[in-house]
Order: C-alpha cells, then sequence, then structure tokens
C-alpha cells in the first residue's frame, strides 16, 4: 500500500460522516508563456525536475507518435500535455491489501502522480461509497472486516502546478531562440538533402566517364556490333531523404550531431557497381574482366578498364546440303525439308536416301515415296538425320577450325516405275563451314 492510499484510508475510516468538494482550476484562466511559438514544425518537450526541484525540459523531438501517454511529454505548440489528464477512481484495498486489481497505475504509483501533475482528492461519494460499504462489510464480518477494509479516493489532474511547471521551464529553455534554431536546422537539413543528391549523382556521372571498355575476339568469328552501352555502373537504391523527426535531442548542438551522422551513415553506405550484360554472348564462350566492381564516394579513380572476350564459338551450325540432280530427279533441301522434283513423265518410287558427313554414313531405306510426273514433294525432313546433322553443328570452335575442309554428300536410289530402272544418284563435296554460317 503506497502512501497516498495509506492517508486516504485513514482519512475514510476518521471523517466517514463528513463530504468535502474539491474543486478544479478554471483552465482557461491559465497562461502560458511563449504560447503559439513553433508554427514551422511540431516539437515536443520533456518536463521534468532537476535535483533542486526546479522545472526544466530535458529533451525534445518533434514526432509524437512513438511517446508514452505516462511520460511527462510536453506540445510546445501550445503548451498542452500528451500525457493523460483523465481522473481516475481508485480504491486502497484495506488496511492488509494493495489496491484492488481494477484499479489503474495510477493509482499505485506515488512517483507516477507527482511526475504527472496528479493530487488526490477525497469527495463526498468517495467517502459514501467507502463508509457505506465498509460499515456493511464490518457488520457482515462481525467486525473482522474493519482489517481489510477498502477507501476510496480520486486521482486528478492539477492543471495549475502542471502551468506553473510548463511556465518555468519555458522561461528556462529559450523557446524563442530553440525556434529560430529549428528552422535554421530546417533549412540546412533541406540543404544537405539536395547536397546528398548531387553529390551522389555528379559521382555516378563522373564513374560512368571513367569506363574503358576493351572487346577482344580471340575467335575472329564474331561478327555483331558490340554493344558498349550494355556495360555501365549502376548505383545502388539509396533513401537520400534525412528524417530528423524521430531524433531525440536535448539542444540544438545534438540535433545536428544526430542529423550529421545520418547523413555519413548514408553516404557510406552509396555503393556503385559496374554492371556487365553479357546477353548477346549467349552462344559464344566469353570471359570479362572488371564486371562486378564496387566503389563508393570516396574512392577516387581516372580509369575503370572493362574487357570483353571471346574466345570461341560454342556452336557453329554448318548450313549445307549438297544438291543433286540428273535428267530424271532433282534433290535439295530449303534448310529445313529435304524436296525432291520429279522432271519426267513418269511415276517415281523413291526407295532410299542417304546422307553423308566426313566418314559418317546414315540411310533412310525402304521408303517407298512415290512422285508422280512433273511434281515437287518433301520426302524427309533434314532433321531425321539427327546423326549427321549433328556433325555439322562444331563445337567451340575459332575462325581456323570453320575454315577447314570437311566432306559433305548426299545419295537418293529410285526407281522410273514404267521401266523397273533402279538407279543412283550420289554427290559428296569438301567444303569450309565458314562459307555455310
Amino acid at each position: 500500500m503506497n502512501a497516498k492510499q495509506s492517508a486516504c484510508l485513514a482519512a475514510c475510516i476518521l471523517i466517514s460522516a463528513c463530504s468535502s468538494t474539491s474543486q478544479q482550476p478554471d483552465s482557461t484562466s491559465i497562461n502560458f508563456l511563449n504560447d503559439g511559438l513553433f508554427s514551422n514544425t511540431n516539437l515536443y518537450g520533456y518536463l521534468e525536475k532537476d535535483k533542486n526541484g526546479s522545472y526544466y525540459f530535458s529533451k525534445f523531438i518533434s514526432n509524437k507518435n512513438s511517446l508514452n501517454s505516462f511520460e511527462p511529454w510536453v506540445s510546445l505548440n501550445n503548451m498542452d500535455p500528451l500525457f493523460t489528464t483523465k481522473e481516475y477512481n481508485c480504491a486502497t484495498g484495506g488496511l492488509l491489501g494493495d489496491a484492488s486489481g481494477d484499479n489503474h497505475k495510477i493509482c499505485d504509483s506515488d512517483d507516477l502522480n507527482d511526475t504527472l501533475f496528479r493530487s488526490t482528492n477525497v469527495s463526498a461519494g468517495d467517502l459514501a461509497q467507502t463508509t457505506i460499504g465498509n460499515a456493511a462489510y464490518i457488520a457482515l464480518s462481525f467486525g473482522l472486516g474493519a482489517f481489510s477494509a477498502e477507501g476510496h479516493y480520486t486521482s486528478e489532474f492539477d492543471r495549475d502546478a502542471y502551468a506553473k511547471a510548463v511556465n518555468e521551464a519555458s522561461s528556462k529553455a529559450n523557446l524563442n531562440k530553440l525556434d529560430s534554431d529549428l528552422n535554421a536546422f530546417s533549412s540546412y537539413k533541406s540543404k544537405q538533402e539536395k547536397e546528398l543528391i548531387v553529390t551522389i549523382n555528379n559521382k555516378h556521372l563522373k564513374l560512368n566517364d571513367s569506363l574503358k571498355i576493351n572487346f577482344i575476339d580471340n575467335s575472329k568469328l564474331y561478327d555483331l556490333k558490340f554493344k558498349k552501352e550494355k556495360i555501365k555502373i549502376d548505383k545502388a537504391d539509396v533513401n537520400t531523404s534525412l528524417h530528423a523527426s524521430n531524433i531525440v535531442f536535448s539542444d540544438i548542438e545534438e540535433l545536428y550531431q544526430k542529423l550529421n551522422k545520418q547523413i555519413k551513415e548514408k553516404k557510406d553506405n552509396v555503393t556503385f557497381n559496374v554492371s556487365c550484360n553479357t546477353s548477346q554472348f549467349r552462344l559464344w564462350s566469353l570471359s570479362t574482366k572488371g564486371c562486378n566492381k564496387s566503389f563508393d564516394l570516396t574512392n577516387n579513380v581516372s580509369s575503370i578498364p572493362v574487357t570483353y572476350t571471346v574466345e570461341n564459338k560454342r556452336e557453329f551450325k554448318v548450313n549445307y546440303f549438297p544438291a543433286i540432280e540428273d535428267k530424271v530427279i532433282s534433290l535439295y533441301s530449303d534448310g529445313y525439308q529435304i524436296i525432291a522434283t520429279n522432271k519426267t513423265d513418269s511415276f517415281l518410287d523413291i526407295k532410299t536416301l542417304s546422307m553423308y558427313v566426313g566418314n559418317k554414313i546414315e540411310t533412310q531405306s525402304n521408303l517407298k515415296i512415290e512422285i508422280p510426273p512433273r511434281a515437287r514433294i518433301t520426302v524427309a525432313q533434314l532433321h531425321s538425320f539427327n546423326r549427321t546433322q549433328d556433325r555439322l553443328v562444331l563445337k567451340n570452335v575459332i575462325k581456323r577450325d570453320v575454315q577447314k575442309n570437311i566432306s559433305v554428300g548426299s545419295a537418293i536410289k529410285y526407281v522410273i516405275v514404267d521401266t523397273d530402272s533402279e538407279k543412283t544418284l550420289f554427290e559428296t563435296n569438301n567444303i569450309k563451314p565458314l562459307q555455310y554460317r
């Protein structure tokens, strides 16, 4: 049981037949010093007593969202308290007990009552509640209940004491100067935000201008335009907004110090990276040097060399099918299909097709494909000769490799139906793959 609860219980028991009425101060009659300052910002002060019992604002903040409603924060814009000023009905819990469980913590703490400018008031209603309730309880308990009888009182906000404390603290704080200092600080913060953006952008431009891009084609086969613009300096996303509203400060110097620390942290987190896009080299073996390098605002570089080196082509497709013909039939490919043309007035029966690459021969037999007179039809799909076609896809080559001859050929066996004459048409050629890319 705290001191207020003990005193209240004694008062309730000794003067239970009496009643008293407390007069609350008229809040409209109270004038605050410096009321109406800080028109350009919200500002809140922490009202505290020093060791001599004098009030002063020990710290400040401009964002009230994180403030505790049971701490003595004051709006310096209108001098209103941010803490609770609600009236609480309290019970002592009796001589042998603590305050009852449904009482607020304001009822349980003398320090909190003092900090939040609260006074204890025993009203007629409180006395009636204490007297009548305890008398009935004592009677029903044959007198033993007297040791646990409750006392009731009201905890109220003392606005006069609050106003006096606020005015005392305001006179010490020189709020007019603080208002002026905060306006200057706001301008400083805006200037620093702009300068931070300019500093980052200028560094970004300078690093991009420092790129020295070199392209080496060791394969001697790369014939596309090298897109230098695909190599650039990327900057990491940095929030350049400076946040001062959540800074708690005791004086303007500390506010500047904490903001400058924030600026330094933001600058320290700014990074630039060499970004290398290699999508145009999907079919090539490529090595890079200088990609993924990182820089910060403090790096002073005059040159950032980046080198792309093409080593070879991973796959080189030889687009060649030897066209063959005689007086009866012609055979060629459009790159996808193998097409035969009957030059005669007789039906032709295609029996066999063969393809040659180097020493590899692949044959499709028993085809029984009939070609009408003077007709042109597809007799096979080029990809169906997959084993020989695979040999026309050269792996990891440079120019020297595709300048070497390879032998590629085709053959067809057919029958002129009217004559039952079976004929074979066959041809191979030595070609340089480079000519058929």
